[in-house]
Parts: C-alpha cells; structure tokens; sequence
C-alpha cells in the first residue's frame, strides 16, 4: 500500500493505492477541519472564527483589509466558507473580498465550502463569479472534493454553475471515480444526468465500476449497469470489476456483474483468475458464484498455480472442500512440480491437508527441488501435519 499524505489548510487530502493481488483504486479524498490551519493572526480572523458577524463589520469599517492573508495564504472569505459563517460570507463579499483568491495550496473558498457541504455559501460564491472549475496542486477541483464526501446538494449546484464532470485530477480520477469509491449512489445519479463518462479511466486503468466493485458499493454498482459500462474493461494490470470483487469475497456483486455480461474467465497480466482470488481469500459464495458461471476450476496461472493450490496454501479448508467437490484436480501440479498437497504441508493446514488426502492426493508425491509433503510439513515443524501424512503413507 502506497500512501501519501498532505496536510493542507482546512483540508487533508490522503491519497491512496489499495488494491490486492496486487491493484490500486487510486487518490481517494478524505476531507475534515484541521483547527490549527485556521488560528489566523488578526482581530478579522478571530472575530470570523467566532462566529461574530457584527465584530466583522466592526472591524472592516476601521480600515482592515479585507483580502488579508495568514501565514498559510488564507484570506477570511476562505475561512467563513469553510467554517459555513453564511452571513459573515456574504458581509465579506459585499466588501469586495476576492471571490478566486486562493491559498498556498491552490484552494480558493468555492473548494473549501465544497469540501464542507456548505450548499448556500457555494452558491454565494457561483453568483459573485467564483471559478466552478479551478483546481488545487493536485488538479482536484470543487466537484471531486464535493462528490467524494457525497455531498449531493452541492454536487447539484455545482454542475448547475458549469463544472465539468469529466475533468480528472493529475492522477486521471474523475468526480464520477470518486464518489464511486465511497458509495455515494445519489452523487453519482447527479453526475451521469450531466454527462459523466461511465468508463472513464485513471492512469492506473482504473473505472468508476472497479472502485464500486472492490470496495463492496452494491447500490453504486446498481446505478453504473444502468447506463452499460463496459463490465469486461481491465485496468493496467489486466484486471476487471469481477476480479475486484471477487477478491473481496462479495458475491451479490460478482452475480450481478455476470448477468450483466462479465467474461468469468477472464485473467490479469499474470493469468490469474476471479476463481483463483476468490480461493486465495476463502470466499465460498464467490466461488459457488463463479463455479455456477461456469469458470474453469482448474485454470492455472503464469506460475501453473490453481485455484485449488492457492485454496490450499492458505488454508481456506470451506474453499478446498467446494473445489474438491466440483472436480478440481487434486494432483496437478505448477511448473516446479509442486502440488497442492505440498502447499498445504508446507503453509501447516493439517484440515486441508486431509482433505485433500480423501480426494487421492498423492502423500509420496516430489516436486523438481526433491521436497515431499512430509519433508515440507517436518522441515517448518507442522507436526499435526507430519502426523496425518505417516498415518495416511502406513495405510
């Protein structure tokens, strides 16, 4: 997981890359206060803080500047935007604060009451002319941060004002992404009536489905089938939605996805299927979904790995034992000659081990290295392991 953090002033952005075997979802935003950004020197910003509309006016009418700055760039239209101060706001406005003066960090007002929810300052601010598509460093602007924490009354005034919804940050990640990755069903409504591009990608090869998909958003799903995105597009490394939530054990989602046309057996860069990471995490109703598509269960990877081996090496015993009763083959091997029975042995899954066992593994079997299942299981000390695998070579 790659994580880089900003402390910005009125606004933390943390972007992050999060997905498994391995994939990422790209920069997610997560908005709050940080009161320390805002303790501004000056009887104006305090008096803002405060909440004091009647001590604004006091203080501007003897002479303060009313597009005066702290040390991080921030001017007090900033601050009561972000605060929600509405009535300080307009005050401000009628003395000529700069409604496109931005920070340190590029963030005007407009993106700071965005980040907010403040729906009535937003709308101040769009008829005193503040740009609804200026951007911070990072190329966020109002709509990503809006649509990211679900704010739907400002995401509405937004696009109502000309923000564009499908501009994508520095890293390509489009509002329509961002409100996918949190669920925010009726954002996301808002943003595909204007014209959102349903498949449009990150640079990472990332859509607005895979992010709904891993992270488990079924409405959010729901909403993007109904405009027919392209359920079969793989990011960068190979990937599709159904792999993503597969990997993540949801099987409502894998299910609606097939119905919508999802290629069951479709694999990343390095052959791995939905089955296979479906077996990896032990995730029996993704499995029986997959399995009841259709999929291949003995379907091998690069490394000639299956779903069956990766069940076993990490001791998904409900998995193995749903494999093994669709048919998987118990005794085939990867590239170096090892087996599931060995991976089981070697990783100490004695349940697993058994099982497999019952299905006619072969307890004497050698991998290319001249390893056995009972020299893997001795040699990491899995006793319960050596145990069953002598019991089973002395029947």
């Amino acid at each position: 997981m790659n994580t880089e953090k900003r402390l910005r002033s009125g606004i933390r952005i943390l972007q992050t890359k999060v997905f498994s075997l391995p994939f990422l979802v790209g920069p997610l935003l997560l908005l709050f206060f940080v009161p320390a950004a805002v303790q501004a020197s000056g009887e104006l910003f305090q008096a803002i803080q405060n909440g004091s509309q009647a001590q604004v006016e006091t203080i501007l009418s003897g002479g303060a500047d009313v597009n005066a700055r702290d040390d991080n760039g921030l001017t007090p239209l900033m601050v009561a935007a972000f605060l929600g101060r509405a009535d300080i706001v307009r005050v401000l406005l009628q003395r000529g604060a700069d409604v496109n003066a931005r920070d340190q960090q590029g963030e005007g007002a407009l993106i700071k009451a965005s980040a907010a929810g403040r729906a009535e300052i937003v709308r101040m601010l769009l008829e005193k002319g503040a740009d609804v598509n200026a951007e911070e460093q990072l190329g966020i602007d109002c709509l990503m941060v809006a649509a990211f924490n679900g704010a739907a009354p400002v995401v509405k005034d937004l696009l109502s004002g000309g923000a564009d919804p499908n501009r994508g940050d520095k890293d390509g990640e489009t509002a329509l992404i961002k409100a996918a990755a949190r669920g925010h069903a009726e954002v996301m409504r808002l943003l595909l009536a204007k014209g959102a591009k349903v498949d449009a990608k990150q640079r990472n090869g990332i859509t607005s489905l895979m992010v709904a998909s891993f992270y488990g958003h079924t409405e959010a799903v729901d909403v993007l089938l109904q405009v027919k995105p392209d359920v079969n597009a793989p990011d960068n490394n190979g990937e599709t939605a159904l792999i993503k939530a597969s990997a993540r054990g949801f099987e409502s989602i894998g299910s609606r996805l097939l119905q919508n046309g999802a290629a069951v057996d479709v694999r990343q860069r390095n052959g791995i299927t939905a089955l296979m990471v479906a077996a990896f995490g032990g995730y029996t109703g993704a499995l029986k979904t997959l399995l009841d598509a259709g999929a291949s269960v003995d379907a091998e990877d690069s490394d000639g790995e299956t779903a069956l081996m990766k069940a076993s090496a990490a001791g998904s015993n409900q998995a193995v034992e749903l494999l093994l009763q669709k048919g998987a083959d118990v005794n085939r091997v990867q590239k170096d000659g090892v087996n599931a029975l060995m991976l089981a042995a070697f990783y100490g899954h004695p349940q697993a081990a058994k099982m497999l066992l019952d299905h006619g593994a072969q307890a004497r079997s050698t991998a290319k290295n001249g390893f056995t299942p009972l020299t893997l299981a001795a040699g990491r000390g899995h006793l319960a392991v050596v145990e069953i695998l002598r019991q089973r070579d002395a029947e």
